[in-house]
């Protein structure tokens, strides 16, 4: 029982990656953003021909992140993928906090971008 427990420790550690990185490449991520929507308007949108766009699509619902209706031809996000979008607000969120924080730390106030824009009012 604990030989299986630790496969599954490891699975499920490999699928998280998997997840994380399918998920967090740049149009991919876009791609679950506009969803959910029919897949000629998330391709267009997307600026992707057929097969590369298609391509995608197959490794995100392998990742468990989309959900291709082929009779529909529509896109919805699943859980996990909807999941994964709240994370990475959530990290934004966090490092805009983090990043304002170092610049308020290394930046003049008179020497700070947002600085000058005040006094140009």
């Amino acid at each position: 029982m604990t030989i299986q427990l630790v496969d599954i420790g490891r699975a499920t550690h490999t699928e998280t990656l998997k997840i994380l990185s399918r998920g967090s490449e740049a149009i991919n991520y876009r791609i679950l953003q506009l969803l959910p929507a029919g897949t000629n308007r998330v391709r267009r949108e997307v600026k992707l021909s057929k097969m590369p766009f298609y391509r995608r699509i197959r490794l995100l619902a392998d990742a468990g992140l989309v959900e291709h209706d082929k009779g529909e031809a529509v896109l919805r996000r699943t859980e996990l993928g909807s999941r994964l979008l709240e994370l990475v607000e959530l990290i934004e969120k966090t490092a805009r906090l983090h990043t304002e924080a170092i610049v308020k730390k290394t930046v003049p106030l008179k020497h700070h971008p947002m600085a000058a824009m005040g006094s140009r009012r």
